[in-house]
């Protein structure tokens, strides 16, 4: 269901900020490695689109919405360095 949500909000008025923030909460934890497919490359999209070049933009970008870096910071780490390698 989220992910239904997920590509179906892709084409209307979402900030790519929100957008980022949505599916990186989906990637550690309502999906697996099966969704990379069309999990990565709608997440690569919306990380160029905010302009985010490392780990470091793309953590202050996250702290303005809900965030725990001591739960979030390693798995997302892993995530966004996997999708923009």
């Amino acid at each position: 269901m989220f992910r239904s949500y997920l590509v179906g909000i892709a084409s209307e008025r979402v900030t790519s900020e929100l957008m980022v923030w949505l599916l990186m909460i989906g990637s550690v934890s309502a999906f697996d490695e099966s969704d990379d497919g069309w999990l990565k490359p709608l997440l690569c999209v919306n990380i160029s689109l905010c302009g985010i070049g490392d780990w470091r933009e793309m953590q202050k970008l996250v702290k303005r919405f809900m965030w725990i870096g001591l739960v979030y910071d390693k798995p997302w780490k892993m995530v966004f360095e996997s999708t923009i390698a």
